[in-house]
């Protein structure tokens, strides 16, 4: 980008598709993941960034602990009651310290242990007269004992773009595990994040430090991309302009199994899972038989809808599965069918299956909430799976006649790339449609009346502003007034000899600028003579880079209209 004058102003401008972010120099744009969060002000929210592990299909995480404070690796976990981590190997800190047994976080943990038979030198995992509890690998489901005890994490916030200043709570409570509870995780991860409703879960032993709301928003990533746990109050701005958090989540109630039927448990002790009211199934529009009494929650506890990121794939009971998998074939009847891939058993030929911008074009699936208004629609790129030879397969799995708690577990691949809030306090779960990252980007084009130029509009720099430039088919590269009110806290210069000075071709280094620095004054940096194609003039300016958003054209979210010009 270079620093000059602009001066055409737009008259008006049309409402468009929403933004993408991206960094700019010499018009080379990088995209944004659709999972990817920011707020402004106060750090009122906190932060977990997510990735997929391809091996396990598991969601992992990284965060701070201990004193001095080392990352620790985990698989996220939408059950669970706390926190846990290995303490058997490597857990090394000074600011550990025992949660007593009889206690009031040891009460309210409700397990009813106490440590009280290890021998050797005191450490994390050996602390006599320590409450102790049952952390739970939700993955293989494998329970053992451990002490319960409190140590610093540290957290990200999010109102920077960049991962910002650490939130600490100095005594976060925690369970620890054994070294072999780790089996079966993704490698290297060292235990499991609690995201459930436990009162020492994450979201509310977060809340209760930081004094948000008990609430947090999840974007699972596919493989090789980026997600993003999000605790508090700050608004889902995904995209400049776009706050999802106001209007484009549909909401449906999260319902309470009165019978905790996972892990370790006291009669009378209700479910800490995540469960929603399915009504009903459709596959393209139209209803799936079900036996409707599969999906209530009975008296012992058993039925209903959980969701679950320990379980990769969605799972259905025997006789709701074959219905599902037998009006999914009936709908797709046209597509070249191959061998089934374990774990699936409805399988194509993936190069007979068209392609949208939502995934493979595929029959939606349609999770009917609460009432026939509301419900969940999962395109191809969440119903689908790629598999060995070039299959293409529905990733439903068979749980068998004797599903047990629940009759359908919706799994992570169902949920990647959807927005969902799972608001603690008011017992809702609000969840978007599909949010694919941008295939195409675009510029809105307006046409002058009073100079016959065409003038489109973008959001750059941070804070963003909306920036109206001139559209030209000429021209080197993109070039806006510097002298003139430009403010931002991220743009660069490109330095004199460097790469991108050479690649712009230009031979020219500022040298000779006595003031402050600012985009238009800064030494030792590559220029450039862009010219106004208009008038046929032509000056000197630096050649910077600087944050720049575009609308893309592939998001099924609200429009938002363009700011109009002064």
């Amino acid at each position: 980008m270079l620093c000059i004058s602009l001066c055409n102003r737009v008259k008006r401008m049309a409402r468009f598709p929403p933004l993408a972010s991206g960094a700019l120099l010499l018009l080379l744009f990088v995209l944004v993941s659709p999972c990817r969060s920011a707020a402004g002000g106060r750090p009122r929210a906190v932060v977990l960034p997510v990735s997929k592990d391809d091996a396990t299909q598991q969601y992992v995480t990284v965060f701070r602990q201990r004193t001095p404070q080392v990352p620790v690796k985990a698989v996220l976990d939408l059950a669970g009651a706390t926190l846990w981590v290995d303490c058997d190997t490597g857990y090394v800190s000074s600011s550990y310290a025992r949660v007593p047994c009889g206690s009031k976080p040891c009460r309210l943990t409700k397990t009813g242990g106490c440590f009280n038979s290890c021998f050797g030198a005191p450490s994390p995992a050996c602390l006599n007269g320590t409450c102790s509890g049952f952390p739970d690998n939700t993955v293989t489901r494998v329970t053992a004992g451990g002490n319960i005890i409190t140590d610093v994490l540290s957290l990200p916030t999010t109102f920077r773009t960049a991962p910002g200043p650490f939130a600490t709570v100095p005594e976060f409570l925690f369970t620890c595990g054994h070294t072999f509870l780790t089996e079966g995780l993704a490698n290297g991860a060292t235990g499991m994040v609690s995201l459930s409703r436990a009162r020492f879960a994450f979201p509310t032993q977060l809340a209760r430090t930081f004094g948000f709301s008990r609430r947090f928003a999840l974007c699972l990533p596919p493989a090789s991309a980026a997600g993003v746990v999000v605790f508090g109050d700050a608004p889902y701005v995904f995209q400049p302009g776009v706050d999802l958090s106001k209007s484009s989540l549909i909401y449906t109630p999260l319902l309470v199994n009165a019978v905790r039927t996972a892990g370790k448990y006291t009669t009378g002790e209700t479910s800490i899972e995540y469960l929603i009211g399915l009504t009903g199934i459709k596959v393209n529009g139209r209803d799936v038989p079900l036996n409707a009494t599969l999906l209530a929650i009975d008296k012992n506890g058993v039925g209903g809808t959980t969701l679950s990121t320990a379980s990769p794939y969605t799972v259905l009971e025997n006789s709701i599965y074959k219905a599902v998998i037998d009006a999914f074939a009936a709908e797709t009847a046209t597509i070249p069918r191959v061998p089934a891939v374990a774990p699936f058993e409805l399988c194509y030929d993936g190069r007979k299956v068209g392609s949208t911008r939502a995934g493979p074009a595929v029959p939606t699936i349609e999770l009917v909430l609460q009432r026939e208004a509301v419900s969940w629609i999962m395109y191809g790129a969440n119903s689908m799976v790629p598999a060995k030879g070039g299959a293409l397969c529905l990733g439903v799995v068979d749980g068998g006649p004797a599903l047990y708690p629940s009759s359908v577990v919706i799994g992570g691949h169902m949920m990647e790339d959807n927005l969902l809030e799972f608001d603690l306090e008011g017992s809702r779960l609000g969840f978007s449609s599909y949010l694919p990252s941008p295939s195409a980007v675009l510029l809105p084009v307006d046409k002058d009346g009073a100079t016959q130029q065409y003038v489109t509009m973008f959001w750059q720099r941070t804070p963003s502003v909306p920036v109206k430039a001139v559209v030209d088919l000429s021209g080197a590269m993109l070039w806006v007034d510097c002298e003139s009110g430009y403010e931002s806290s991220s743009y660069a210069r490109v330095p004199c000899g460097s790469k991108p000075c050479r690649l712009a071709k230009s031979a020219a280094c500022a040298t000779g600028c006595s003031g402050a620095a600012s985009p238009g004054c800064l030494n030792d940096t590559c220029t450039r003579f862009p010219e106004y194609t208009i008038t046929r003039v032509s000056t000197g300016g630096n050649i910077i880079t600087d944050k720049l958003s575009l609308y893309t054209t592939c998001r099924p979210m609200p429009v938002r209209a363009l700011p109009r010009a002064g």
